[in-house]
């Protein structure tokens, strides 16, 4: 919990080889002196980083994270930023983007997500409020990011018995991981693309939000 507006007050840690969700400590410190997106990736990532990591091994984590603002009928504020070490580089990136997504994750209650680790196989995260699961996505290997949603879309759609709210984030999946590909989603194309490598390095499609 936290005791500033602005903040959903719960950042968590999705470990994609255990399939285990945990809650990562911020302080209500921790966000007088880093706020949020980059500058609050970049505290967790200094926390969690020996020096030893390689970009593509899955010691190396993906920090998503949004800012105070996010959610807000503040303009151009419904953003979020992505940090971790570039395969291009080896050193940390970031980039940050539009569309609905930060503002779903806040609306889910969290203020960033830190993914770690590396899935057996293709997998899409499932956040709906305080629960969150795991699903194999072997059937969306290779499609694009308008069928990837319209897919999911379809199931949930069809298991709740009404139409859900879905944003989703989507790195063009591959069957060889490369340093260079496009991540992209139907509201906007944000990210340096060296992001796109981790996320295929690790078998993990998409994290997907739904309400």
């Amino acid at each position: 919990m936290t005791n500033y507006a602005g903040y959903m007050g719960k950042v968590i840690r999705l470990d994609l080889s255990s399939r285990s969700v945990s809650e990562y400590p911020w302080t209500d410190r921790d966000r007088q002196l880093y706020l949020g997106g980059k500058a609050m990736a970049s505290k967790i990532m200094y926390d969690n980083f020996t020096g030893s990591e390689k970009p593509l091994e899955p010691e190396n984590i993906i920090v998503i994270s949004t800012g105070p603002l996010t959610g807000t009928g503040a303009p151009s504020s419904s953003r979020f930023n992505i940090s971790t070490l570039s395969p291009q580089t080896g050193i940390t990136t970031s980039s940050n983007c539009g569309g609905n997504f930060g503002h779903y994750l806040k609306k889910a209650g969290y203020d960033a997500l830190i993914i770690a680790g590396k899935c057996e196989k293709l997998t899409w995260v499932e956040i709906h409020n305080d629960i969150i699961k795991f699903h194999d996505a072997e059937e969306l290997k290779g499609l694009c990011t308008t069928p990837t949603q319209e897919s999911i879309q379809q199931k949930l759609d069809e298991e709740r018995g009404c139409k859900v709210k879905l944003s989703a984030r989507q790195a063009k999946t591959s069957s060889n991981t490369r340093r260079f590909s496009a991540t992209s989603a139907p509201q906007a194309a944000p990210e340096s693309a060296v992001f796109s490598a981790r996320k295929t390095s690790r078998a993990l499609p998409f994290p997907a939000r739904t309400r």
